[in-house]
């Protein structure tokens, strides 16, 4: 079978070959005037700075001249060019209709022909640079303000202000002088001897001489320098172990080691019952038949001052010893509300400590006896927060 030849798509078709031959004229055109314009601006300025009097003035027509004549130049070499206008070639094989893409004819180097002038061209801003003002955001109204609802207390704020009843401030006299505890923990067989000894050694002296000499006993006790249990002191001091001591004794020793009523200051140690000067003791004072010494052993306190007893002391939290106070009586209720034994007297006595020591031990805190902060949190936790507030209005 014999093949065809193609036939030539300009024939069937001469319209559209000629429009495009416009459009790809008209594309030249435009590239060779903006490369012209673009190449003679700079000549034109250049010479306007370096010709700009009427000395020069044939200069500057001169090169006003030359320019035109390169511009005249690159429009005849467009057009003239060879093939520069035509389409695609036009051969019998060809299959597909050229490119619809302008053909693009580089500018002459038309610098060449001018004058060499070293200024730098001034950028030349096209339509595309330049930028067009972004709009102002329109300011969105605000929000007209909204009353919070009251946001309720915290439970935890709720026991601050609760617990801040049983804080008050400490006596200033008894921390300034920074006396240490006359606090002992003691048996009934050391009640029961301490007891002698005051029976022994004062059974004679009014009640404040038999005080004073029970203070001497736990004096030496609480230093250590002879021992730090009262048994330790017998060696020292008149002690007879069959003696029943008289109501009295038994009222001054527990007066010493429940109220820790002192009536001489804390570092007596000694007393006799005659006068003088007596080693390197200090004589302090006498009551009754007794002359007391005092001398400085360990940290006891060193000084004349005799620290108050123990419910007339004020103490920063309730804790044992604490005279009758409101505070120390919503403990004993709450502790007795609780299941613990404990009497509602006002008085933070042993009983008192005991049980509050057996709530901190169930609540795992401190078990020091003291009604701290955390001790009067966790107690009124247990207790209620609502039912303390009906109750302790």
């Amino acid at each position: 079978m014999i093949k065809k030849p193609a036939r030539n798509p300009r024939k069937k078709y001469p319209q559209a070959f000629t429009a495009r031959a416009k459009d790809m004229l008209k594309a030249g055109v435009r590239s060779a005037a903006r490369a012209a314009i673009l190449t003679l601006l700079p000549l034109i300025r250049a010479a306007r700075a370096k010709f700009g009097g009427r000395k020069h003035k044939r200069a500057r027509y001169a090169v006003f001249a030359l320019g035109a004549a390169a511009a005249a130049a690159a429009l005849l070499f467009v057009f003239l060019a060879p093939g520069a206008a035509a389409p695609a070639s036009d051969t019998a094989d060809s299959q597909a209709p050229a490119s619809d893409a302008p053909i693009q004819t580089a500018a002459p180097n038309l610098i060449a022909a001018a004058p060499v002038i070293t200024t730098e061209p001034e950028p030349v801003v096209t339509p595309d640079q330049t930028k067009k003002p972004s709009p102002k955001p329109k300011p969105s109204p605000s929000p007209a303000p909204t009353k919070s609802a009251a946001k309720p207390e915290t439970a935890a704020s709720d026991l601050d202000k609760l617990a801040a009843f049983y804080r008050v401030e400490a006596d200033s006299y008894y921390d300034d002088v920074g006396y240490s505890s006359n606090h002992y923990d003691y048996t009934d067989e050391e009640l029961k001897m301490l007891a002698q000894i005051i029976q022994a050694e004062a059974g004679g002296e009014p009640y404040e001489g038999k005080i004073a000499v029970g203070n001497v006993v736990m004096n030496r006790t609480l230093c250590g320098h002879w021992g730090s249990r009262i048994a330790d002191q017998t060696k020292g001091l008149v002690y007879k172990p069959d003696l029943v001591p008289r109501q009295s004794c038994i009222d001054a020793a527990r007066a010493v080691l429940d109220d820790e009523l002192w009536v001489v200051p804390q570092n007596t140690y000694n007393f006799k019952t005659s006068g003088g000067t007596w080693r390197s003791f200090t004589f302090w004072g006498q009551i009754g038949r007794h002359y007391f010494y005092t001398y400085h052993y360990g940290n006891r306190y060193c000084g004349d001052s005799v620290p108050p007893a123990l419910f007339k002391r004020v103490y920063k939290w309730p804790q044992y010893g604490c005279k009758p106070a409101q505070r120390v009586s919503r403990i004993q209720y709450m502790l007795k509300s609780l299941g613990y034994k404990v009497s509602q007297d006002g008085y933070f006595g042993k009983t008192t400590r005991e049980q509050l020591i057996e709530f901190q031990k169930d609540k795992g805190l401190a078990a020091d006896g003291v009604a701290g902060e955390s001790t009067i949190k966790a107690l009124i936790r247990a207790f209620g927060v609502e039912k303390y507030r009906k109750k302790f209005k």
